[in-house]
């Protein structure tokens, strides 16, 4: 029989920290950071639930590209912040197939709203949430 040896045997795991609900009277309430204002929460467990083939993957994957690249996500401002996604179900073709729709929307996007350059260097782009 083998012996299964830790990944990283340094690693502890968080406290555990109770406390009174109590303690939390006259405190002030601490503002809520979001990835998508309203809608996703930052630093918290979030789930994208449906029945098969309804765009969950590709809302994440949009999701995802929209924080790593400061882009909207279906009109909404999302935290630009770096995004890891791990995606289970699809092949490399099929995930190469939707980034690529991804990219070609948010780059007719951003060519759409454009601000010409006067100064030679590259033109800028500015996105307003729901165009």
């Amino acid at each position: 029989m083998s012996t299964l040896k830790p990944v990283n045997p340094d690693f502890r795991s968080p406290e555990l920290v109770a406390f009174d609900p109590l303690q939390l009277q006259d405190r002030p309430v601490p503002e809520r950071k979001w990835i998508v204002p309203g809608w996703i929460p930052h630093g918290q467990t979030t789930l994208i639930t449906g029945d098969g083939g309804t765009g969950k993957t590709i809302a994440a994957m949009g999701l995802a590209t929209a924080c790593a690249t400061g882009q909207p996500w279906f009109g909404q401002i999302a935290m630009n912040c770096r995004a890891l996604v791990v995606l289970c179900e699809d092949d490399e073709d099929e995930i190469h197939r939707r980034q690529d729709a991804i990219n070609r929307y948010l780059g007719k996007l951003r060519q759409a709203t454009a601000e010409p350059s006067t100064s030679g260097r590259p033109a800028t782009s500015s996105i307003t949430p729901g165009s």
